[in-house]
């Protein structure tokens, strides 16, 4: 993808931004920041999420989606990891670029908050 060059302008104001807004919102040392993502690759999926304490690569399953895989990274290795190290910090965000995963998830904690 070829980006004419009066677009870089705008895409350094909004990677600016972004980058204000994590600083402002959640400083480390209170807060560690996890990034996720899901991929495919030869009919499997895998996830990875990395932060300033850890980094891991989980496979997911064959003929799954990169949607299953984000799912996956955001429900289960978070936990597995930040609770072994939670004198590191005191708050986590997990930060995802898959919306429809970020609304599944949103929807299953408010199942699990409904039941109890």
């Amino acid at each position: 993808m070829e980006i004419e060059k009066r677009h870089i302008g705008y895409f350094f104001f909004l990677k600016i931004n972004a980058l204000s807004l994590l600083d402002n919102n959640y400083s480390e040392p209170e807060w560690i920041e996890v990034y996720t993502d899901g991929s495919i690759m030869n009919d499997a999926a895998g996830a990875d999420m990395f932060s300033r304490l850890f980094s891991q690569y989980a496979p997911v399953g064959k003929h799954l989606t990169n949607f299953h895989a984000e799912v996956h990274m955001i429900f289960f290795l978070p936990v597995t990891n930040l609770s072994s190290r939670m004198e590191s910090f005191k708050k986590a965000v997990i930060l995802v670029n898959s919306r429809s995963a970020i609304e599944t998830t949103a929807l299953q904690h408010l199942r699990i908050v409904n039941r109890e």
